[in-house]
């Protein structure tokens, strides 16, 4: 089991080239972080090299279903690129957006679809992968189902679209985590984990992680679980903690 951190999240207001440090240190794999506006890609970069420490994935365009989406997204895309050649990341996050009053979810439902296949060019020129993740409902987005992701994988069908499963928000909107991890492993690429309630450390709520963990051990998953918890305490004797249950 691989193991990555989001530096924004675990280590809230400290630069990431620190942060990046003290994930290493925790033993994880690799770290990862919302927006890259404002950071110090350069720095980021050099850090990621020198202590072997990959990125994983970072949050790119977080508007799929705007009027504009299918001719904002790939302009966007071939943006992000060049950020995407300096650290050495191939994976973009992405949110649907909010949603748009006036339109039915029929009518949000296809322009999503229709922004993702508009994507697909810049995404196999540059070889990047969009990972579609569903948000719970109280962070008010279009996109609250796994299932609307996971069909929209198959109707592209196309390797540079994936879900980012983030079993903290599929948790707090539907529940049966096993059953749909099973059922759509194929198409997930990232996780993301934090507990119930309160978005803590996992381990410290409802969700049974050792669980979930022997599960993707034996679909010999290879990607990340990627840590996106509020921490409570001590930072670093958690963030050991909780690495270490993943992996053992």
């Amino acid at each position: 089991m691989k193991v990555s951190v989001c530096a924004d999240m675990v280590y809230s207001g400290m630069p990431t080239v620190d942060a990046m440090q003290l994930i290493k240190s925790a033993g994880a794999d690799a770290v990862e972080f919302w927006g890259s506006g404002g950071k110090d890609i350069s720095a980021i970069a050099k850090m990621s090299r020198e202590l072997e420490l990959p990125v994983s994935v970072f949050c790119g365009p977080g508007d799929l279903i705007s009027p504009e989406a299918p001719e904002n997204l790939p302009v966007e895309l071939t943006k992000l690129a060049e950020i995407c050649d300096q650290l050495n990341c191939r994976k973009l996050i992405s949110i649907s957006g909010r949603p748009q009053c006036d339109w039915t979810p029929n009518n949000m439902h296809d322009r999503l679809i229709a922004t993702v296949e508009a994507a697909i060019p810049v995404l196999e020129k540059y070889d990047l992968q969009l990972l579609l993740e569903p948000l719970n409902a109280s962070e008010m987005p279009y996109m609250t189902s796994s299932r609307e992701a996971f069909d929209v994988c198959r109707i592209v069908n196309n390797p540079h679209v994936a879900v980012l499963y983030d079993i903290y928000h599929m948790q707090y909107m539907e529940g049966n985590l096993i059953n749909t991890i099973q059922a759509n492993l194929k198409h997930i690429s990232h996780f993301h984990v934090a507990d119930l309630p309160g978005r803590l450390a996992p381990g410290t709520g409802e969700i049974n992680y050792p669980n979930i963990v022997k599960v993707l051990n034996a679909a010999k998953y290879d990607g990340y679980m990627g840590l996106e918890y509020q921490p409570s305490g001590n930072k670093e004797v958690e963030l050991k903690n909780v690495i270490g249950m993943l992996k053992n």
